[in-house]
């Protein structure tokens, strides 16, 4: 006898999203009624969200479909405390494309393994609320995501790797692991996203040599790996049409010189490449870089003479201290 089993994935109606969301409410507190954010929740308080003509598209920092699916929750900065588990009824809210956490109180949760649940999640801000333990594998089967954000919470990525969380993430456009203890290095892979916008993994304890072809990666802005001191590299060749605002390589093992073609970088703002083993001049061209607002090449191991930078208008803050530098005409 053949024995067939099918299986369904059970989508609640409108109000029975209504009441999975009060639910979630209710397991949450307001610490701060102070605080700014305390008033996105002030609308929970003026509708009956427990009774059956409730309508919780109408709760602020709630977004809903034509249809009227959740599909959005923002309650960033709103002074929230609690326990969030694998019980939790947010992960009901099989709708959810964005779910904005970020900076809350949530000091005692791990991150379930039951995001899962949340397949059509394109943006994931859980930063600095205090999220703790192991990021769980579960969070690699969002490939949905364009923007993950785990930044400023003691989680740790030892389990799986920083190559197995993003290995099915194609469509990212934000990566944002500041202060997760991931202690691996950056795969390769990675210079293939070439949706990629912002990849900020500052204190990470990245390890090994960053792949050069990171840098050229047609739509990054923003580059942010600094304090990851056994991560090492150098800069490659640039080409007149990268896109670079801010590149931040403060204490990490980088070496080399810094090419002349650095020049090409005409939409960069901030050059930090304070603490690394930078050695060489300082380039001729640097000066042609008439966007910076910051530039430290402070203990590094340059010699020579230091060109004149009175082209960088915009230049509010300047580090060339603990180098082998002459100061003069270039």
């Amino acid at each position: 006898m053949l024995v067939v089993l099918t299986c369904s994935v059970s989508l609640l109606s409108h109000h029975e999203e209504c009441l999975a969301l009060f639910e979630f409410k209710q397991t949450i507190l307001h610490q701060n009624s102070y605080a700014g954010g305390f008033q996105k929740l002030d609308s929970w308080r003026k509708i009956r969200s427990n009774t059956s003509d409730s309508d919780c598209c109408l709760f602020d920092g709630v977004v809903c479909s034509n249809t009227g699916r959740v599909i959005a929750l923002d309650w960033s900065g709103s002074s929230l405390s609690g326990v969030i588990n694998s019980t939790s009824t947010l992960f009901k809210l099989v709708h959810l494309q964005m779910l904005y956490l970020s900076m809350n109180n949530f000091v005692e949760s791990h991150i379930p393994s039951e995001i899962a649940r949340l397949k059509q999640l394109r943006s994931l801000d859980l930063s600095y609320s205090g999220f703790n333990g192991q990021i769980p594998n579960e969070i690699s089967h969002l490939v949905q995501l364009s923007s993950l954000d785990l930044s400023g919470n003691p989680l740790k990525l030892r389990s799986i790797g920083l190559e197995y969380l993003l290995q099915n993430m194609t469509r990212l456009e934000n990566l944002h692991l500041s202060a997760v203890d991931i202690s691996s290095s950056i795969p390769r892979f990675l210079a293939n996203f070439s949706s990629l916008r912002s990849i900020i993994l500052a204190g990470c304890q990245l390890q090994d040599e960053l792949p050069s072809a990171i840098f050229h990666l047609p739509k990054l802005k923003y580059l942010n790996i600094r304090n990851n001191s056994n991560l090492t590299g150098f800069l490659p060749e640039f080409h007149n049409n990268t896109l670079l605002e801010l590149l931040s390589l403060f204490s990490t093992g980088f070496n080399g010189i810094i090419p002349e073609s650095i020049s090409n970088l005409n939409h960069l703002k901030v050059l930090d490449l304070e603490r690394c083993y930078f050695t060489g001049r300082i380039p001729g061209s640097l000066p042609n870089l008439t966007q910076l607002t910051y530039l430290s090449l402070y203990d590094n191991k340059f010699i020579g003479q230091v060109p004149s930078l009175a082209s960088l208008l915009k230049l509010t803050a300047l580090g060339l201290g603990h180098n082998s530098l002459e100061i003069g005409r270039a």
